[in-house]
C-alpha cells in the first residue's frame, strides 16, 4: 500500500470518528430538552398541556409518579415547582420537585434526578432506593395541598435536596413569599380538601386592560431552557374566529379573581395568529410576538 493511500485511509477514519462523535452529542442535546440543559442556538419549547400527565422515572428506570401540575412564579414566569402525584407512600399528598431536576430521556419519558444523593440504602421495602429517598424526606418534598404562595426558605431546602440552585438567587433579592399561579384545575375533591389555592391559568378567562375584550387561556408555551412560561396561548378572542393568539407572559396580571392583560382589546384582536406547528420553536416568530406587544424578550436580559 503506497503512502498516498495510507494518508487517505487515516483521513477517512478520522472523519468517520468525528461524524460519529457529533451524532453522540446530537443525541445528548435531544435527551436534555426539559430540565437543566444548555440551549446554544435552538428555541426549544413545549406546551403545558402536553407536559402535564407524563410519567416520571428514577435514574434506575422505576416509575416514581406523574406530573400533575405546575406552579408558576407570577413575577417572571419561572416554573417554581413541578407537582407530582401518585408517588409511592404519599397517599393523596403530592411530591414537589424543581423543573431543573427533570431530564427528558425520550420522546415521552422524563427522569427525576437527585444530584449527589446517596442511593446505596440497605434493607428498604422499596424496589427503588430513589423512591425511598422521596418517602424518607417527605417532610421536605411533600405537599398536603398546593398553596398559593411558596415559602422560599422551604423551597431552598427542596431545591438543595435535588442538588439544584434556586432560580430566585440569580441576581435578585429573595422575596418574602413566592406568589404563584398553577396550571391545572383541581378536582372537586381536591378543592374541598385544600381550600384556598393558587389561581388556575389554563381554562381561565382573561380581560384586556380596557375591559373591551375577554378571551380564554387555552395553554402555556414553556421555554425548556430554565423552565419559564414564554407565552399564554389564547383562544375565543372576539373577531378572530377559531384562530389563536400568543401573548407574552409579562402581559399578565391578576386583580382579585380577574386575570388582566396589559393591552387593549383592539390590540389583542389585531395580534398575529399563533400556529403551534410552525411557531412553537421559531425564535424569529417569538421575537416578533414580543415586539408586537411592546415587551423586551426575557432571554435578552
Amino acid at each position: 500500500m503506497n503512502k498516498k493511500v495510507k494518508i487517505l485511509m487515516v483521513i477517512s477514519i478520522f472523519g468517520l470518528a468525528l461524524f460519529g462523535s457529533s451524532k453522540v452529542f446530537a443525541k445528548e442535546w435531544i435527551k436534555g430538552e426539559a430540565g437543566a440543559m444548555s440551549q446554544p442556538t435552538a428555541w426549544e419549547t413545549f406546551e403545558a398541556s402536553w407536559f402535564i400527565g407524563h410519567r416520571v422515572y428514577s435514574p434506575l428506570g422505576v416509575e416514581l409518579g406523574q406530573i400533575d401540575d405546575l406552579m408558576i412564579d407570577r413575577t417572571d414566569g419561572h416554573i417554581s415547582l413541578v407537582i407530582l402525584s401518585g408517588v409511592q407512600g404519599f397517599g393523596a399528598e403530592f411530591a414537589a420537585a424543581p423543573f431543573g431536576a427533570l431530564e427528558r430521556m425520550g420522546e415521552n419519558t422524563f427522569q427525576l434526578n437527585f444530584g449527589d444523593q446517596y442511593t446505596s440504602i440497605p434493607s428498604t421495602p422499596y424496589e427503588d432506593p430513589y423512591a425511598y429517598l422521596l418517602y424518607r424526606d417527605r417532610s421536605i418534598v411533600g405537599l398536603s395541598t398546593i398553596p398559593a404562595t411558596i415559602d422560599p426558605l422551604w423551597a431552598d431546602s427542596l431545591y438543595s435536596f435535588y442538588g439544584q440552585r434556586p432560580y430566585w438567587t440569580e441576581g435578585r433579592t429573595v422575596p418574602p413569599d413566592i406568589v404563584s399561579y398553577r396550571t391545572a384545575r383541581p378536582s372537586i375533591l381536591e378543592s374541598l380538601l385544600m381550600g384556598k389555592t393558587a389561581p388556575v391559568l389554563m381554562g381561565a378567562r382573561v380581560q384586556s386592560k380596557d375591559g373591551g375584550v375577554s378571551a380564554r387561556i387555552d395553554d402555556l408555551i414553556i421555554d425548556s431552557k430554565g423552565g419559564r412560561v414564554a407565552f399564554l396561548v389564547l383562544d375565543k378572542v372576539p373577531r378572530r374566529g377559531d384562530s389563536q393568539v400568543a401573548v407574552p407572559f409579562g402581559e399578565l396580571s391578576v386583580s382579585g379573581n380577574t386575570f388582566i392583560l396589559n393591552t387593549t382589546g383592539d390590540r389583542l384582536s389585531s395580534a398575529p395568529n399563533f400556529n403551534e406547528y410552525t411557531d412553537m420553536n421559531n425564535l424569529k416568530w417569538a421575537r416578533n410576538a414580543y415586539s408586537f406587544f411592546g415587551q423586551r424578550p426575557y432571554w435578552k436580559e
